[in-house]
C-alpha cells in the first residue's frame, strides 16, 4: 500500500475580539508559527484516507493542537488500481487544486 508523508512549517495570522465585564470590545491579533503533519494512504485507488495534525505556537495568545482524519477521491485518475498515487509515472498530473473549509 503506497502512502505519502508530509510536513511543513509556515506564518499564522490570527484575529480575535473579546468583551470584558463593562461591555467594552478590544481587537487582539498577532503572527504564530503553524506546523503540520500529515499522511496520506492509497489503500483503494481511487479511494485515499488521509490523517493530518497542526500545532499553532503563538506567542501572545494560546497554542493549540489540533488533527483531523479524512476520506477523499482522485480525480483525474484511469480508475483502474495501480497502486501508485496519481501524479507518479508516465502521464502525471501537473497541476493540483485543494479547497479546504474549517470553522
Amino acid at each position: 500500500m503506497p502512502s505519502i508523508f508530509g510536513l511543513g512549517v509556515g506564518p499564522y495570522a490570527y484575529f480575535d475580539t473579546h468583551g470584558d465585564a463593562n461591555g467594552a470590545f478590544h481587537d487582539e491579533h498577532g503572527l504564530a508559527a503553524l506546523f503540520s503533519g500529515t499522511a496520506t494512504l492509497y489503500a483503494l485507488s481511487p479511494l485515499l484516507f488521509q490523517a493530518r495534525i497542526n500545532y499553532l505556537a503563538a506567542n501572545r495568545s494560546f497554542n493549540t493542537l489540533s488533527g483531523t482524519i479524512g476520506i477523499g477521491y482522485e480525480l483525474g485518475t484511469d480508475k483502474k488500481p495501480t497502486g501508485k498515487p496519481a501524479g507518479e509515472g508516465a502521464g502525471a498530473l501537473k497541476n493540483e487544486v485543494t479547497a479546504v473549509h474549517g470553522g
